[in-house]
């Protein structure tokens, strides 16, 4: 509106109301989308009705937060009431089959759950409360989402669906805005379906979340770019030309050495078998068509962690194997290591008919140097002799330290002299 649009008249309305006093507004908006809702209950309303106005739409809101429908003065007559009021259905604000679940679990009393769980919900809802309106006023749409969603799940599980809706839109709104987008640790994501559309819902939805992201048209065309990309994250769909996914997930998990994928399959199927055979060709996860953002933003955070855990795994692999082939004292590469270097060098030698030799060293009057200067200048020889053999030799060859006072130096292309 003119002068004064109805957010900032709710706000300035809201402030000034007396205290303990609430009049219902309602709001009138062409925006159905939910940010436009969420920001008409951020800003104070208590309703809204899409334009253009229907009559009845009209007449259920007005029913719904007329003051004498909801608070009955003493000296009101019942009976004029019945037949001055046309009979109207209200929104029901509790789901009464929530309370009927309830009733049936906790104490054996006839009530069961929901006076404990009514408490427990009266007892955090000011904090709850509060920390929505604060967020509100910072206009800080991350924790605006946070908010409205707990408030949201609290009130789910009482089953007081008005209350759970409303937070719904709160939280559907502030995730809209670009600063409440958290999708984690950037990754690489490969986005694999024939069907245009929804290779376009589905990479919008990825890059949406500061992902990085390639798409592709079909099952071969998916492995080409898999092989030279390496995406962190597949969300293929199930059924495809080329490769359908669950071939394509077989193809993957049987390559994989060092890396993981976490492969997210996407499908219209409904029936649990096709789940589950791509579960069993090597899929992580699966959301269903139409794509949800949010289940398709869940899905991409629980495949950050997995992806994460597994390059943790890698390093601390390679580490140990580092080490298990590696002489903690000298830091040359152990017998573990002297073996495997000699296998490898006799396979070329046999394969193309090359030549190498081994030299073995010995460190002469040790014990008599031990039993002397003590066990840590032994040491500290053993670390010198390693490492003047080891400046002395080519960055093909390799020295070892095969035990004691042993150490060993193979070395690719060389012969050993002949003996007089």
């Amino acid at each position: 509106m003119p002068e004064m649009d109805g957010f900032e008249a709710t706000l300035d309305w809201r402030r000034a109301e007396p205290q303990g006093s609430r009049l219902p507004i309602i709001a009138m908006t062409a925006g159905v989308l939910a940010e436009n809702r969420a920001r008409c209950f951020t800003a104070g309303m208590d309703d809204f009705i899409a334009k253009p106005i229907d009559i009845d739409a009209l007449g259920r809101a007005l029913a719904a937060w007329t003051v004498a429908d909801r608070v009955r003065r003493p000296d009101h007559d019942a009976a004029a009431d019945q037949h001055s009021k046309p009979d109207r259905v209200k929104p029901c604000a509790v789901d009464a089959t929530r309370l009927e679940v309830l009733r049936h679990i906790g104490p054996d009393d006839g009530w069961g759950m929901p006076p404990a769980v009514i408490e427990a919900f009266l007892a955090e809802l000011p904090q709850q409360h509060a920390a929505v309106k604060d967020a509100a006023r910072r206009d800080d749409f991350g924790a605006l989402a946070r908010a409205a969603h707990t408030l949201r799940g609290s009130a789910a599980n009482l089953g007081a669906v008005r209350v759970a809706e409303v937070c719904g839109l709160l939280e559907a709104g502030a995730r809209s805005d670009p600063a409440a987008v958290d999708g984690g640790p950037q990754m690489r994501v490969l986005v694999a379906d024939d069907d245009l559309g929804s290779r376009l819902v589905a990479q919008a939805a990825v890059e949406s979340l500061g992902h990085e992201c390639l798409a592709a048209a079909d099952g071969l065309e998916t492995w080409d770019l898999f092989t030279v990309w390496q995406p962190e994250v597949l969300v293929t769909d199930r059924t495809m030309p080329g490769l359908d996914g669950a071939s394509l997930c077989e193809r993957i998990r049987s390559v994989e050495k060092d890396s993981y994928t976490y492969i997210v399959l996407l499908t219209a199927l409904g029936h649990p078998s096709d789940v589950l055979t791509g579960m069993r060709a090597g899929a992580d996860d699966y959301v269903t068509k139409p794509l949800d953002p949010f289940e398709l933003e869940a899905t991409l955070l629980a495949a950050s962690r997995v992806t994460r855990l597994h390059e943790e795994l890698a390093i601390a692999r390679e580490e140990l194997i580092r080490q298990a082939r590696t002489d903690p004292l000298t830091g040359l590469r152990n017998r573990l290591g002297l073996a495997d270097a000699l296998d490898q060098l006799h396979t070329i030698s046999c394969r193309y008919g090359r030549s190498y030799c081994v030299a073995v060293f010995d460190v002469d009057h040790f014990k008599k140097f031990n039993d002397i200067y003590g066990h840590l200048a032994g040491d500290q020889a053993l670390r010198t002799v390693s490492a003047a053999l080891a400046s002395k030799v080519r960055d093909s060859d390799g020295v070892y330290r095969y035990g004691g006072k042993s150490s060993w130096c193979s070395s690719r292309h060389k012969t050993s002299p002949a003996r007089p």
